[in-house]
């Protein structure tokens, strides 16, 4: 070893935090299960349901982060972006699959009509 070098093990944040998520939300499952409240089931129903939307929604975002960034860069790391962009991106993913909800029934109440 050479003067002032020194050699270690690194392991990036990344790989620990990928290893760490699967074991994390299996915890976290296991817990709210254990806690039988309803809120955080109904909420994750509520996501679930509606996940292609917001998947969609997150993707134009995502895409206009250069656009986003300067109207919403109020904090370390761009982290009032990330929750503001979440919010209003699961907010508008409701809105828009009860949206398309409504129109499906609509259709399908005047393909009924047209059949009489």
């Amino acid at each position: 070893m050479g003067a002032g070098i020194r050699r270690g093990f690194y392991i990036n944040f990344c790989y620990i935090a990928i290893s760490m998520l699967m074991p994390g939300c299996l915890l976290l499952s296991w817990l709210l299960d254990g806690l039988r409240i309803a809120g955080p089931h109904r909420f994750l129903r509520l996501l679930g349901k509606n996940s292609l939307e917001i998947y969609l929604l997150n993707v134009v975002f995502t895409r206009e982060f250069d656009t986003l960034a300067p109207l919403l860069d109020h904090g370390p790391r761009c982290l009032f972006f990330s929750l503001s962009c979440w919010t209003l991106n699961i907010l508008l993913g409701l809105a828009l699959h009860r949206g398309i909800e409504a129109a499906k029934a609509r259709l399908s109440c005047r393909r009924e009509a047209a059949r009489r």
